[in-house]
């Protein structure tokens, strides 16, 4: 892009400065604008077919693609600095070489802004302009903290590219739309589809370009540091770092139930509760039909089990409500990072926002085998609406299970049959933009006679929000909100310097580069890694493109892929030392063959050998070749002979 060409003169940078003044306002402005037009485009533009996605090769995705709110805002924030820098174009020096043609209809109104994208990327327009604009783009010239602007991150720029690519897209669309000048979306056609438009092609090509790069860039930086670490971003990340964060948030939970002891009685210890219920082979029933499931985890203990552990009022002590409140959210997110840190393949944020123990899309259920928690959800960044079962360790599984029959119920005494305040817009507050597909699905029902939410009245509404979902914070009246989830980033590890503690993307990343290097599963092949892909919610493909793992190590892997998952599920608690044993000694081998297979897992052969099995058993030619692709991805592209 040759951006070292770029030369901000004085008056240039004064210019620029004064975005700053406007930011906020002009941000705002721009955001009411997008909204507008994002609404109407949706409302009046049919949809395409799907197009090559830049994010996953060999998907597609709808054109144009949809926006959630809180995306919908970022793009406007980010975008309203390149739709200032065309506003004050005329003012800076670099406009000297252009006419006053290229200046016309700064975009200052919806109309201008759709006129203005338009023109600007239509077939045989004048574009070394547009191609300016970007390239200005690449420095932050918003930083007015330093004398002379520096270039944006690899990644920063990514984004605003893909910003400037949103607004454009949605822009022209619009413009087309209103004018009612788009009979078979000719003009527009033109633009998106047929690359006879110079300026929208660059700008796709560079933002394909952009992600590569930002792909290769994380890729290749997360090194493994033998014997039970990787370093990603030059922090070390490990077996210790892991164990010494769930110890810190379980000691937190423990502290935050000692002060709930001020209010009630009869509070029991989190292992005592275990073995009255969870682990009681008469107080609950664990022989479930998960197909046809009873409406609460609740309704699987009997009455009686159930109200011993309950704990009551103390006499003569005026109940703190908003007190009770903070302190059983604080168990919660303590719950959520242990919950994170047991489900081998870490969930993001808002994959465990949607957990509910009751109501519709129940998706807690008891092992009958181990009386651990089976979670069973999906992963919200594919949206392919595929479950996945995983079972968490047994004091995770035991805290989890205190933390809904105790902690709750607590709560639900604290603020009382008449709440009525939970707020109805439950995920767009909890920073789920681009995950609201898969979070709506579990909004709540009524219990019974399925009235939607939305007739509900507020008390109705609140009591069956409460009385669902798991993570639920009545200090905020909504779920769990993420900035108070990712705090304990701050905090812990304890014993870790405050800026080598990793924020929550790199400790994603650190999760899954750990489970591939150091949790083996006796006879591991490209079966047990495409499990460890998907069990991090990614094909085995994208494994393979994406991370670089070897999928050609190993012998035969016995079983289904549901058993090899859970082989390696409960590998990962064997490594990390999670549960009531201990971590594996170094070289000690991390799981004995089949010793914690569970037993409603029934082996099949080998996962090579069932892919022949379906391969070698199609009729056509054709057929065949789908087939074959489908397992390509699968074992990681791997071809068969």
């Amino acid at each position: 892009m040759n951006v070292g060409e770029i030369v901000f003169t004085e008056n240039d940078l004064s210019v620029l400065a004064g975005f700053q003044q406007y930011k906020a306002q002009f941000a705002e402005d721009i955001y009411s604008y997008f909204s507008t037009i994002y609404s109407e485009v949706r409302s009046r533009y049919h949809r395409r077919p799907y197009l090559s996605s830049f994010h996953r090769p060999g998907y597609g995705e709808t054109f144009p693609k949809d926006l959630q709110i809180p995306t919908i805002q970022k793009y406007s924030s980010m975008g309203s600095a390149f739709l200032f820098l065309a506003e004050v174009f005329p003012q800076l020096s670099f406009a000297e070489d252009f006419t006053c043609e290229h200046e016309q209809s700064p975009p200052k109104s919806i109309d201008a802004i759709a006129s203005w994208f338009t023109f600007k990327l239509l077939p045989g327009s004048d574009n070394e302009l547009w191609y300016l604009l970007v390239r200005i783009c690449c420095y932050n010239w918003q930083d007015t903290s330093v004398a002379y602007p520096a270039l944006h991150t690899l990644n920063s720029f990514r984004q605003l590219v893909d910003s400037i690519r949103a607004l454009a897209t949605y822009s022209v669309l619009y413009r087309f739309l209103h004018a009612g000048a788009i009979p078979g979306d000719s003009t527009a056609d033109e633009i998106f589809f047929t690359k006879k438009s110079e300026p929208w092609t660059w700008t796709n090509v560079m933002y394909h370009k952009l992600t590569v790069a930002y792909q290769n860039y994380t890729k290749f930086n997360v090194r493994v540091c033998k014997p039970d670490a990787v370093l990603i971003s030059g922090k070390k990340f490990s077996r210790s770092y892991i164990r010494e964060f769930y110890a810190n948030v379980k000691e937190r939970f423990e502290s935050n139930l000692s002060d709930l002891r001020q209010y009630f009685d009869k509070v029991l210890s989190v292992q005592a509760v275990a073995d009255a219920t969870l682990n009681s082979p008469t107080a609950i029933d664990v022989a479930e039909n998960r197909i046809k499931t009873k409406n609460s985890l609740l309704l699987l203990i009997n009455e009686t089990a159930l109200a011993n552990v309950v704990p009551d009022f103390k006499p003569n002590v005026t109940i703190d409500s908003q007190e009770v409140a903070r302190l059983v959210a604080d168990m919660g997110v303590c719950v959520m990072w242990m919950i994170y840190f047991s489900a081998t393949g870490p969930y993001r944020f808002p994959d465990m926002l949607i957990l509910k123990y009751a109501g519709n899309q129940r998706n807690l259920f008891v092992d009958p085998e181990s009386r651990c928690l089976d979670i069973i959800t999906e992963y919200s960044k594919n949206r392919e609406g595929n479950p996945m079962c995983k079972t968490l360790d047994k004091v995770t599984s035991d805290h989890l299970f205190y933390y809904i029959i105790v902690a709750r119920n607590m709560l639900k005494h604290a603020v009382g049959t008449e709440y009525a305040d939970m707020k109805r817009d439950l995920f767009n507050e909890t920073n789920g933009a681009a995950e609201e597909s898969l979070l709506n699905g579990y909004l709540a029902r009524s219990i019974g006679d399925g009235i939607s939410a939305d007739d509900m009245d507020p008390v109705r509404y609140s009591r069956n929000v409460v009385n669902s979902f798991v993570f639920v914070d009545c200090t905020s009246h909504s779920l769990m909100h993420y900035a108070r989830f990712s705090a304990f980033l701050k905090l812990y590890p304890m014993s870790v310097n405050w800026s080598m503690r990793l924020p929550f993307r790199e400790m994603r990343h650190g999760m899954i580069k750990l489970v591939r290097e150091y949790v083996k599963v006796e006879g591991e092949d490209v079966g047990v890694s495409a499990a460890k892909e998907t069990l991090a919610g990614h094909s085995a493909a994208t494994g393979l493109a994406t991370y670089g793992i070897d999928h050609e190590k190993g012998l035969a892997a016995d079983g289904s892929l549901e058993k090899v998952r859970s082989l390696v599920n409960a590998a990962w608690h064997h490594w990390l030392g999670l549960g009531y044993g201990s971590p594996a000694e170094d070289g000690e081998s991390d799981i004995a063959k089949n010793s914690c297979e569970k037993r409603y897992f029934h082996p099949s052969g080998s996962i090579k050998d069932t892919i022949m099995k379906i391969y070698r058993g199609q009729d056509s030619k054709r057929d065949r070749k789908n087939i074959y692709w489908k397992c390509a991805s699968l074992i990681g592209g791997k071809t068969m002979d």
